[in-house]
């Protein structure tokens, strides 16, 4: 206690206290100045980008919710709408339609489907797709679009459904390669093709199997009718009588796939454990 209380001590603890309210003061302005700006960026809405033009202007990209306005106002109200499943809760609050998934991803092996159809040769994802949706949407044409989600896209489906990157649990072959080539399965695969329709050089959806709708101002947003659905699995999916509630009565009714969709194999993993 004695040394505690010399005076040699107590010099050197007060000359510690003041460098370090000294480095407190000397940081808080580089903090505060980065505090404010991670603000601003932050408080603008997810699907409203205040960004600015070449000359310096500011200029809003409306792009996402024009787009779900577009299909509240121009498609039948009981449309159902593949995405992924990040715009799930977009879709159904401001387009106000159905979508197959939505941010509650309780259910691996429901976001695994969405995502294989998604992820699979373009007429394959159709024979799917058309079983259980009308529109497709996908984001495109910015960093944070679903080709830049396309690796958990693919991962996430390829760990139910191993035929998305077989032998492959990384899914490295579902990709873009140097200079912005994809990969033969990415290339193929239907969200490629929507996301680069007449886009890119030599890059279109099957007119037999899609039709364009709706492109967005900036090209961010993307809506594709699908053709030829199947009324049949529509009828039976619409019907109460093949809803899977957890008891009768109930409003808890999640939704059932139609017979024409096959059934996910017993859920397994290859992905080896994270470090």
């Amino acid at each position: 206690m004695n040394i505690y209380n010399n005076r040699v001590v107590l010099c050197i603890r007060l000359l510690v206290f003041c460098l370090l309210v000294a480095s407190i003061f000397e940081r808080y302005e580089p903090f505060k100045k980065n505090a404010e700006k991670q603000a601003i960026a932050m408080s603008s809405p997810h699907i409203m980008i205040m960004t600015k033009t070449h000359d310096g202007q500011p200029y809003l990209i409306r792009d996402y919710y024009d787009g779900y306005l577009w299909m509240r106002h121009n498609t039948p109200k009981d449309s159902r709408i593949l995405a992924w499943w990040d715009y799930g809760y977009q879709i159904s609050g401001i387009a106000r339609r159905i979508s197959l998934a939505d941010g509650n991803t309780w259910n691996l092996e429901h976001i695994a489907t969405v995502g294989r159809m998604l992820a699979l040769p373009e007429q394959k994802g159709w024979e799917l797709a058309r079983q259980v949706a009308d529109y497709v949407m996908v984001w495109a044409g910015s960093f944070g679009d679903d080709i830049g989600k396309s690796p958990h896209i693919a991962r996430i489906s390829n760990s139910v459904y191993h035929d998305i990157c077989p032998n492959d649990p990384y899914c490295t072959s579902f990709s873009i390669g140097p200079r912005g080539v994809p990969t033969k399965s990415m290339g193929a695969s239907m969200l490629y093709k929507m996301c680069y329709h007449n886009v890119r050089s030599g890059v279109h959806v099957d007119p037999d199997l899609f039709e364009e709708v709706y492109t967005s101002k900036n090209g961010l947003m993307r809506v594709f009718k699908i053709l030829n659905i199947s009324e049949e699995s529509k009828a039976w999916c619409a019907d109460p009588k093949n809803r899977a509630c957890d008891r009768p009565g109930s409003w808890y009714c999640p939704g059932r796939y139609p017979p024409a969709v096959p059934p996910p194999p017993k859920f397994h993993t290859d992905l080896p454990p994270s470090n």
